[in-house]
C-alpha cells in the first residue's frame, strides 16, 4: 500500500522538503529534498524509511516546509499518518 499526499501551495517557485518522522521525532525518511515543488501536486509515501525497510505500526508525522528562493513567503506545514499491519 502506498500513502498518497495532496498538497497546495499560495504561490509558484517554492522550494520544499518533505520528511516523515516517527512518534519518537526521529527522522525515518525524506520523500523530497529542496526541490522546486509545483504550485499544487501529489507526494506518494511507501511506507518505507531510508533503509527501504517497512516501518512498523504506528502514528507517523509528514512535515512540509517551503520557501521562495527572495525570501517573499514561508510554508510550514504537518499531517499525521497511521501506518497499520495487514487486516486479517
Amino acid at each position: 500500500d502506498v500513502l498518497q499526499l495532496h498538497y497546495e501551495l499560495p504561490e509558484p517557485g517554492l522550494i520544499g522538503t518533505v520528511r516523515v518522522f516517527n512518534e519518537l521525532g526521529q527522522n525515518i525518511t525524506t520523500l523530497i529534498s529542496n526541490n522546486l515543488l509545483p504550485v499544487s501536486g501529489d507526494l506518494f509515501w511507501s511506507g518505507a524509511d531510508h533503509q527501504h525497510r517497512i516501518v512498523p505500526t504506528g502514528n507517523y508525522i509528514i512535515a512540509l516546509s517551503a520557501f521562495h528562493p527572495e525570501g517573499k513567503i514561508s510554508v510550514q506545514e504537518r499531517c499525521v499518518a497511521s501506518c497499520v499491519g495487514k487486516l486479517r
